[in-house]
């Protein structure tokens, strides 16, 4: 489990909020992360309490479906969009060889340098 899941996961359980999995789905358009809860303990939970839940771990934005999706008989499964991801573009070949340009992804930032500075 990388990081961003297990912050999620203990975040939510130690908000009350037992999930079983979270997985982090492949994307490369949007981050996105996949949510299980076991049906039987989840009777009084809704999608809007986990969305508050997971945007008060500061982890970045979230935006929910409306409603949970069960995938099988055992758990509810709840996909969710992490919508603080912003990508500025690379600058033209040959331009600003020696710019730091920043990717943030949620509340994580990682510093790229342009390939041509190397």
């Amino acid at each position: 489990m990388n990081p961003i899941e297990t912050r999620i996961k203990h975040g939510l359980r130690e908000m009350g909020i037992a999930c079983h999995t979270v997985y982090k789905m492949p994307d490369v358009d949007e981050q996105r992360i996949l949510i299980s809860f076991a049906s039987g303990s989840s009777s009084t939970l809704t999608a809007s309490k986990v969305e508050k839940a997971l945007n008060s771990l500061g982890l970045g934005e979230f935006k929910l479906a409306e409603d949970f999706r069960r995938l099988s008989a055992a758990f509810l499964h709840l996909e969710v969009t992490m919508c603080g991801k912003t990508q500025p573009e690379m600058p033209p070949h040959g331009e600003d060889k020696g710019r730091q340009v920043e990717v943030a992804m949620g509340a994580r930032t990682e510093p790229l340098v342009h390939p041509e500075a190397g």
